[in-house]
C-alpha cells in the first residue's frame, strides 16, 4: 500500500525539480544577455529614455529597458 502512494510523490519532485533546473538555465542566459547599464544614474522611470542612452553610450544592439533593482528602478541594457 504505501509503495502506491510513494510512486506520486516522486513524479510531482521530479517534475518540479525539472521547472527549477529550466528556469536556472533561462536566468543565466539572460544574465549573459542583459547587465545593468554602466552609464546611467539615477531612478529609470521611462524605458525608452534607458534604451536610447544603451543603444547610443553602451553599444547595445537591442537598447534596453527600467527594472526593479533593489530598493529602486535601474537602467538594463540587452546586449544579443
Amino acid at each position: 500500500m504505501a509503495k502506491s502512494t510513494l510512486k506520486p510523490f516522486y513524479l510531482v519532485a521530479i517534475f518540479f525539480t525539472l521547472i527549477f533546473l529550466a528556469n536556472t538555465e533561462v536566468r543565466m542566459a539572460e544574465a549573459k544577455c542583459v547587465r545593468r547599464s554602466q552609464t546611467w544614474f539615477g531612478f529609470c522611470g521611462f524605458s525608452s529614455h534607458c534604451a536610447n542612452q544603451c543603444r547610443k553610450w553602451e553599444k547595445a544592439k537591442l537598447g534596453g529597458f527600467c527594472r526593479q533593482d533593489g530598493f529602486g528602478r535601474a537602467c538594463f541594457c540587452k546586449f544579443c
